[in-house]
């Protein structure tokens, strides 16, 4: 809620001879609450006359209330007389009149007229909005007490949910010493609660007796005070209730039946259609069943007990049976670490007291269960491991920051979830979800045990070996590759969630020709077996921990060369790839882009090769896509992978050109892509159009974007400038000089003809 602070509080005291002046300031600028009181109390014979001065103003939540200029309040030796003690603010009205005191003849009264009951807002959670008209008259209330009240409160509502009118009447029975209460709700004409009774303090453990009439009672009047959890709360609860016990330990006892309800738990992003009834006895409550639906036809049935104990809270014991009930129906918008689908059968037992349940269940998940692991934190870094990107959770140093999820507070609930994960489920572990990158999808089988201790904290205990899916990971940012996922591969977890251990084999297979491998394909003895291709696995293997995974390559050729010499030719490349890692990388990120070997010089930088000629084949692909899809549109990008990895998008030169008026307009832009700053994502830009027909005559207008390091001279980003400006341009063709000048000779006696 808003925070609260109480500024400017003063309280001061004047006392001279028989008068006492006194002043009293304090602010409360979130809540609107400004209080400055100045009074004298004068001591007289037998009492003490107190009354506030004029300038006293009172403020509460930003409406101010007037005093009664001629009030004034008479302290005695045994009683206290309030003499026109009278707020108001408009029609509203606060008055306090009578005497209290011990003798019953005399009363205290008061009277509140047309109060809006949001004046108390900032005594509440909610939000409440109402008017009350009110008496209440108090006698004898230092001995013996005698109350009687009138209570009206119309159109109430908390949240801005309409509760409708409430009608409440108290009066103490002095002779049997209780207090009587008749109190009624009425919402859209319609009576929906109804409690008479009475109140005896001095029986402690016998004090309640009432009768609880409930009819038709929305149960949407629990919105606000179940928001947290539930939400879109329909149906209706029809109830007889006797109300016996003490306020510490209250017995209910009578029957209740909700009908056609609903509610969506908000935390699960699941909606739950119910009835039941139940039945409530001074041993406790008893659930007679409570059937469940959710919106995929799934459903559960509960029952139990909820029992009485003297001097203990209430203990639960209830058991629940589950079918094919979704129980997970969120999404990644809702949820950043699990969200998906999740269906289970299987039971579950609800036991202990009321403020420390404990929650055991037994499940299996079923058809239709899609899951997705969202392993992200507010903090990564980016690191490599060849050519695969991973997010690394432990580096100390962010780049990007990220707003936490919020988490959800579960003390004083233990559950322990023994989860049967069957290959109906479908699951999804996601490392860089911003970015749609998938490293683990799939089905397996396993058992996991889920605990929530009693205070919040989370663990899983377990395996899931997968019997089918696949990895699929990032070459250069651009390029992904499912890998098939191969038997044997499982996730362990010994702790937490996110903490799981991975053993993942996986591979990519693809037809490739041994010509680049072979140190001279044109004096080769068998040109035709440059041409045949053999069948070729790329292997991977993720080991450690499932935010951070280890990754190895392999190459592996399925079907063996049967000539001598391509024989050789693949003995030696396993050879090699055994012992340079930069090599298999190459290779393998060759075989997955490019769909074959790469040719490597002797003494060629294998990396950054590859980089170039990927990049150059990335930029033709783009060009050429771009002519498809408009003829008048030009791209030119200047991509090298390698420096792409290295340095990011600055490292990207993108020119992009647009022709209007059948060719005569062209808009383009050239420069570095870099989105960190918005001249080097803008660019150069320029606006050229033709005068003449055939385009010697131009005009040009352009805006560019000049930086120190494009000169080689030193200076911050920040002094980088814009050169800008409009030109005209001629254009003609000549072999001599003296062509240029006759032309110009000849244009101009043509002019005087």
């Amino acid at each position: 809620g808003t925070e609260r602070t109480t500024d400017n509080f003063l309280v001061a005291f004047d006392w001279q001879n028989d008068q006492i002046g006194f002043q009293h300031t304090w602010d409360q600028a979130s809540q609107q609450h400004h209080i400055s009181l100045q009074g004298q109390a004068k001591l007289l014979d037998q009492t003490t006359e107190v009354a506030l001065l004029r300038s006293s103003t009172l403020q509460v939540a930003g409406n101010l209330w007037r005093i009664h200029p001629s009030h004034c309040i008479l302290l005695g030796p045994s009683w206290t007389q309030f003499q026109n003690v009278e707020f108001d603010n408009g029609p509203q009205k606060v008055k306090l009149s009578g005497t209290l005191s011990a003798d019953p003849k005399t009363a205290l009264y008061l009277q509140l007229q047309d109060f809006a009951i949001s004046n108390l807002n900032t005594f509440f959670k909610q939000k409440l909005v109402g008017v009350i008209n009110a008496s209440a008259a108090l006698k004898g209330t230092l001995k013996q007490p005698l109350i009687d009240s009138e209570l009206l409160l119309q159109d109430l509502a908390v949240d801005g949910l309409l509760i409708g009118h409430l009608q409440a009447h108290t009066h103490w029975n002095n002779p049997r010493q209780c207090l009587n209460l008749r109190l009624q709700v009425e919402r859209l004409q319609k009576q929906i609660i109804a409690i008479q009774g009475f109140y005896t303090p001095a029986q402690k453990d016998h004090s309640l007796q009432f009768d609880v009439q409930l009819t038709h009672t929305p149960l949407a009047l629990l919105t606000p005070f179940v928001k947290d959890q539930l939400s879109q709360l329909t149906g209706e609860l029809n109830s007889t209730l006797h109300i016996q016990g003490s306020l510490a330990q209250p017995q209910l006892i009578g029957q209740a039946t909700i009908t056609a309800a609903a509610a969506k738990v908000d935390y699960l992003n699941t909606y739950y259609q119910f009835e039941g009834a139940l039945t409530s006895t001074a041993k406790g409550i008893h659930l007679t069943t409570l059937n469940l639906t959710d919106d995929k036809q799934g459903k559960a049935t509960f029952q139990g007990t909820i029992a009485y104990q003297k001097g203990k809270l209430p203990q639960a014991d209830l058991k629940g049976t589950l079918e094919s009930l979704q129980v997970l129906a969120s999404t990644i918008q809702s949820r950043d670490y699990v969200y998906g689908t999740g269906i289970v059968n299987g039971e579950l037992a609800i036991t202990g007291p009321i403020n420390n349940i404990a929650i055991n269940a037994h499940a299996r998940t079923a058809p239709g269960t899609e899951i997705f692991v969202a392993l992200k934190q507010p903090t990564s870094t980016m690191v490599k491991k060849g050519f695969v990107q991973f997010v690394n959770f432990s580096a100390p140093t962010p780049v990007q920051a990220r707003v936490a999820p919020p988490t959800v507070t579960l003390k004083g609930l233990q559950l322990k979830l023994t989860l049967e994960i069957t290959p109906e489920a479908q699951n999804e572990i996601i490392l860089d979800s911003p970015t749609g990158d998938t490293i683990i999808r799939g089905r397996g089988k396993g058992n996991l045990n889920i605990i929530l201790d009693a205070e919040g904290e989370l663990s899983m205990v377990g395996d899931v070996a997968l019997t089918e899916g696949t990895c699929n990971l990032t070459l250069y940012r651009f390029f992904k590759t499912d890998y098939n996922v191969l038997p044997g591969s499982k996730i362990t977890w010994y702790d937490r969630p996110g903490r799981g251990i991975l053993a993942v084999k996986a591979a990519y297979e693809q037809r490739a020709t041994l010509a680049p491998l072979m140190p001279n394909t044109r004096t080769t003895s068998n040109p035709s077996a440059t041409r045949e291709k053999y069948p070729v696995q790329v292997q991977l293997a993720l080991t450690g921990h499932l935010v951070s995974p280890a990754v190895k390559f392999g190459i592996e050729f399925l079907q063996r060369p049967k000539a001598p010499a391509e024989q050789s030719v693949a003995n030696n490349f396993q050879q090699r790839i055994e012992v340079d890692e930069s090599y298999l990388n190459t290779q393998v990120a060759s075989l997955i882009i490019a769909k074959r070997f790469f040719q490597v010089d002797k003494f060629g930088d294998s990396t950054k090769a590859l980089g170039s000629n990927m990049g150059e084949f990335l930029a033709n692909r783009l060009s050429s896509l771009a002519s498809l899809l408009d003829e008048d549109l030009d791209i030119d990008a200047n991509v090298d992978l390698t420096e792409l990895e290295n340095k990011g998008l600055e490292s990207l030169q993108l020119n992009v050109s647009y022709r209007l008026l059948d060719g005569r307009l062209k808009l383009s832009r050239e420069g570095n892509v870099n989105i960190d700053t918005s001249e080097d994502l803008i660019g150069s830009l320029a606006a050229e159009y033709l005068l003449t027909e055939d385009g010697s005559l131009r005009a040009k207008l352009y805006n560019k974007h000049i930086s120190h390091s494009h000169y080689g001279i030193s200076g911050n980003k920040e002094e980088d400038i814009f050169s800008g400006g409009v030109s005209v341009i001629y254009t003609t063709s000549f072999n001599r000089w003296k062509e240029l000048f006759r032309r110009r000779r000849k244009t101009k006696k043509e002019s005087v003809e």
